[in-house]
């Protein structure tokens, strides 16, 4: 790595680093060295080795070849594949610890581009959050305890409502935008007919319930893109600061898109196999991605404060359509 190259990775880590967090500490305790050797490093007196350049890119999630200069038509993604409950207990760790990554600067933006229900907010509601684990770990996982075997809430682990908790507050500290469609919704819909029809509910009153759940959610939901400020665990504002816009999109979104921005160090998260997800820091991908989501952004309704009537419409469809589930469950004999 050449000066030049190392200085300007030393300035994107200085905007990267809390405001009250010195870097050269932050460089001491991450690559195991004394802080003289840190502002060494700093001042560009002594080289950065590759292996400290994967311990910060591990720690800032940075892709390595941004970090060396390179540019190249190749995007290398960090990925963690999901078989086991411990795996997924890794992967919502890794959610929050990058959630809170962003909660630490004042100058960040998130921006989803939602093909299904963003997860963040099945874990407001614990009774919901009990189904989309069940379902998440039967159907997609394929967790042999929860094959053959009805829906019981006192099957889920609890570490994992534990950590559905923890990501929801972490996440109503970072301001976000929200892209949906019509259809964003549908695949929650459908796994709730599919659990009712495969006789995964214990009775109707539970998936009823279940149902009355989503009802809520979309309640909540409503009232955040309203006063355009998340909801708390404890069902209050987040904050005096306007944290959340939600928009309604024409453009079908083809997967779950997320772009984290720190200063102007973006990272892209893309999901895959419903919620495995891939991660990249490349800066020409990440301006790609950009450049995207500015235009699908520049092509929706906004749902959020000013818009009172598409609001009312679009979260109208969204009760309508639980409603409907509702009634094919309670007709079902």
């Amino acid at each position: 790595m050449d000066f030049s190259v190392q200085k300007s990775l030393i300035d994107t880590l200085e905007r990267l680093c809390p405001k009250n967090v010195s870097l050269a500490d932050l460089l001491a305790d991450l690559l195991k060295i004394s802080k003289d050797s840190a502002y060494r490093r700093i001042r560009g007196e002594k080289i950065i080795d590759l292996n400290e350049l994967v311990l910060i890119s591990n720690h800032f999630k940075l892709s390595l070849d941004g970090m060396l200069g390179l540019t190249t038509s190749s995007v290398v993604f960090d990925y963690d594949s999901i078989k086991h409950i411990a795996d997924y207990k890794r992967y919502l760790q890794s959610i929050i610890d990058d959630l809170n990554l962003l909660a630490r600067h004042e100058d960040v933006r998130l921006i989803y581009a939602s093909q299904d229900i963003p997860l963040y907010h099945y874990f407001y509601s614990e009774p919901l959050a009990r189904f989309k684990f069940f379902y998440w770990l039967r159907s997609i996982v394929n967790v042999e305890e929860f094959q053959n075997k009805p829906f019981q809430e006192q099957d889920i682990d609890e570490d994992l409502l534990s950590l559905g908790k923890e990501l929801y507050n972490v996440y109503t500290r970072v301001p976000s935008e929200e892209i949906w469609t019509e259809i964003t919704p549908v695949s929650l819909y459908k796994q709730v007919e599919f659990c009712w029809s495969s006789g995964l509910f214990l009775d109707k009153t539970q998936a009823l319930y279940v149902c009355d759940e989503i009802k809520q959610t979309f309640n909540r939901l409503e009232q955040q893109a309203k006063t355009g400020i998340k909801i708390d665990a404890m069902g209050n504002p987040s904050g005096f600061k306007k944290n959340y816009r939600l928009y309604l999109s024409e453009i079908e979104i083809g997967n779950n898109c997320i772009l984290t921005q720190v200063g102007d160090h973006q990272s892209i998260y893309l999901t895959f196999n419903t919620f495995n997800k891939i991660v990249t820091a490349n800066n020409f991908f990440s301006e790609e991605v950009y450049k995207w989501l500015s235009n699908l952004i520049s092509k929706s309704t906004p749902i959020s404060e000013v818009s009172e009537k598409h609001r009312y419409q679009f979260f109208k469809k969204l009760h309508r359509g639980i409603e409907e589930v509702k009634m094919r469950i309670e007709q079902d004999d």
